[in-house]
């Protein structure tokens, strides 16, 4: 069944359109995605004025391009004199030329299109084919008519024979072959049709899948994504599973495509590096990064210190100096747009340099932060107060079941609520081990279950730890049956699982968390910790502890 926009056709709707919604809608198969009485208002660049008109139909597939449909309902007839339409009362009236609609609609979209960043150069925009749909006849002869050939058409007797698949995808293959089997990708063609439908991605495991699913955002993101015209440095606190990422990522995006720079920065090196592959146009750096980039670009010594003592004074504050430093012989160096996510892992301090980082009084700062996650010290619990942002809440949990939702708020209660159409999905599983040993047979176990008898992809499921590598028993396992665990970071391999420390897979999130080596009470071990692992699950939570 193809996804409609919108999901449900008004009541008021014309009879004509409806038939073919509803046809459109239980004839083509998943994939395909159909764009109901969509807006069209574009600059005519000979004339330099807008050109507005509306799209009956516009009909998308990732493989083949996208079919623009004019629906004309009603007795249609054409004649020397054009095209004629009967009301009700017998009364023949003039109408315009369905097919030059058509047209004229096709050129609207394509000439948009390729005004966007995010079709220029490689991402070139999606080939276009246009038809007509008579929904209430039947056109029984071959037409005659140069505008309008018959190979273009769909009608009343394509819906009865069920052929409105074969008589899209005849259409569309033609728009096909002229780019040799290119892919475009459905969201990013969302994104840019209707931007006002609030679509944004949310993470997925980037290894299972390179295209994102789309997710609605919940009223309040609705709420918070229009509030930038009013507010634009605005502060959000959200608890894990809110969508602060996504909301940062469309947030990007949408100025990128508007031709701005943005600069989006994070402390994650992972989850900066997952970011940086959703989006194009968009510097995308942890904090360490950019001072780096700009020490280089000013030509300032950056020295990572041997010692380790003297290593966590450098990346505490050492690297800030050459910031500013970096900034005072760069006054360009600038930005439009700043994004920080996940931003109570900054050092209170870091934000002095945060602030200078704009390059003019109409640029705009967006913090996206989570106190409860503060697993690193000297961070600020109340960001959008401190720095003077609009504050805003998300308070609805867009990531987790119900039942994972339920064991997250058992570590940090709070006002966080998963919504009431929530998945319920599976109970958190947890099961005490007596050594490691005990450990590494539990997590194998497990593994053989989840991929080799659920079937569940190896790449969907994340084994998490509170130690690092260097110290994880079941890291330095490297193979548990026939399953390899690889680093987060590593390219992905046959049948491999990956592997990582709670720290440093923060941000990210993934179908099927196992989370192992817990020690109650060990450092590491907090509530606040297990809160960042157990939150990362989406589908299906496993936890492994050591006997109190």
């Amino acid at each position: 069944m193809a996804v409609m926009f919108p999901s449900e056709i008004a009541s008021d709707a014309p009879k004509s359109e409806k038939k073919v919604f509803n046809a459109l809608r239980d004839s083509l198969p998943s994939g395909y995605i159909v764009f109901f009485s969509q807006r069209l208002n574009t600059l005519n660049g000979a004339n330099n004025r807008f050109w507005e008109g509306e799209a009956d139909f516009i009909v998308f597939h990732p493989d083949q391009g996208y079919l623009v449909l004019e629906v004309k309902g009603g007795k249609i007839t054409h004649d020397a004199q054009g095209w004629h339409s009967e009301d009700r009362h017998g009364n023949t009236h003039s109408i315009k030329d369905p097919g030059s609609q058509a047209q004229s609609q096709c050129r609207a979209i394509h000439n948009y299109l390729t005004s966007l960043s995010s079709y220029s150069g490689s991402n070139q925009a999606p080939p276009f084919e246009w038809g007509v749909f008579f929904s209430d006849a039947e056109v029984k002869e071959k037409l005659k008519t140069l505008e309008l050939p018959k190979e273009k058409v769909l009608d009343l007797g394509d819906i009865r024979k069920g052929n409105i698949r074969n008589a899209t995808e005849s259409i569309l293959t033609k728009a096909s072959r002229r780019r040799g089997g290119q892919h475009f990708h459905s969201e990013r063609f969302i994104r840019s049709i209707a931007p006002s439908l609030n679509l944004v991605p949310r993470l997925r495991d980037r290894i299972e899948e390179e295209a994102l699913d789309l997710v609605r955002l919940t009223d309040r993101q609705k709420k918070l994504m229009q509030m930038v015209r009013m507010n634009p440095d605005v502060g959000i606190r959200g608890a894990a599973g809110t969508g602060k990422t996504m909301i940062a990522v469309e947030r990007a995006r949408r100025l990128a495509e508007s031709g701005e720079s943005v600069l989006f920065l994070c402390y994650n090196q992972s989850l900066a590096r997952f970011i940086e592959s959703q989006l194009e146009g968009v510097n995308v750096l942890t904090f360490h990064e950019l001072c780096r980039m700009m020490a280089e670009r000013a030509e300032l010594n950056f020295e990572v210190p041997a010692d380790h003592e003297r290593q966590r004074i450098f990346w505490a504050s050492s690297v800030q100096h050459l910031l500013d430093k970096a900034l005072d012989l760069l006054p360009d160096a600038r930005w439009d747009h700043v994004i920080v996510d996940e931003g109570q892992d900054f050092l209170e301090e870091w934000y002095t340099s945060v602030l200078e980082l704009r390059n003019k009084e109409s640029s705009t700062l967006w913090v996206l932060y989570d106190p409860n996650q503060m697993v690193y010290k000297g961070g600020q619990e109340d960001l959008a107060n401190e720095l003077g942002l609009t504050p805003c809440v998300l308070d609805e949990n867009c990531r987790n079941t119900k039942n994972i939702g339920r064991r997250v708020s058992e570590l940090l209660p709070g006002d966080l609520d998963v919504p009431e159409d929530a998945p319920e999905g599976e109970k958190a599983f947890r099961k005490d081990c007596s050594d490691p040993q005990d450990m590494k047979g539990e997590v194998q176990k497990i593994l053989h279950n989840l991929v080799n008898e659920q079937r569940i992809s190896p790449s969907s499921i994340v084994v998490l730890s509170p130690r690092l590598p260097e110290t994880s028993d079941i890291w330095q396992e490297k193979t548990l049956g026939n399953i390899r665990l690889r680093l987060i970071d590593d390219p992905p391999q046959a049948n491999s699982v990956r592997f990582s420390s709670l720290h440093r897979f923060k941000g990210l999130e993934s179908e099927v968390v196992i989370l192992c080596e817990v020690s109650p009470g060990s450092v590491g071990c907090e509530p606040e910790h297990l809160y960042v692992g157990c939150s990362r699950a989406r589908h299906k939570l496993i936890e492994f502890h050591y006997n109190e």
